[in-house]
């Protein structure tokens, strides 16, 4: 009986989260497309560098990704802003160093470059405007509702 309660409590709790990660993601969607709209301006490199990271998992051999890192600054209404995102998407990841090299070398420290920015709020801004989701987080929401309906109704075992 207090085990499925706790599962009521829990699923609930679920279903309120998922409403909220559903409505931050739909946030981010909207603030990318409006992004398409946003004033360009010229912004300096202050940063260019990439980071490595060693995945492993049980069945494969362990392997690194490289993750570009850039940090770029601009001047709106002689107010400076700094910001260091791509674009709304996940930060790029690579296998292949040479590749993350590539990246990094299109944007050396002091090179100038064409960046995004909200004009409602200078501190967004993107390298690349628009929306360019590259992996599934949206379906998040989805499944976290879906194991909390579970939980909430599913029969319990006996």
């Amino acid at each position: 009986m207090l085990g499925r309660i706790f599962a009521k409590l829990l699923g609930f709790c679920g279903v309120i989260a998922s409403i909220y990660l559903a409505f931050a993601g739909w946030m981010e969607v909207q603030e990318a497309q409006a992004s398409q709209h946003w004033p360009s301006i010229t912004a300096r490199m202050i940063e260019s560098s990439y980071t490595q990271e060693e995945r492993c998992s049980k069945h494969e051999r362990c392997h690194f990704v490289y993750k570009p890192h850039f940090v770029y600054q601009f001047f709106v209404h002689n107010t400076r802003y700094q910001n260091s995102k791509i674009d709304f998407g996940d930060p790029p990841e690579y296998q292949d160093e040479a590749l993350v090299v590539r990246h990094i070398d299109e944007h050396p420290i002091d090179s100038l470059l064409k960046v995004y920015y909200d004009p409602k709020d200078p501190h967004k801004a993107v390298m690349v405007p628009g929306k360019t989701f590259g992996s599934p987080w949206w379906l998040l929401p989805f499944v976290v509702f879906m194991c909390s309906l579970a939980a909430m109704f599913g029969k319990p075992k006996r």
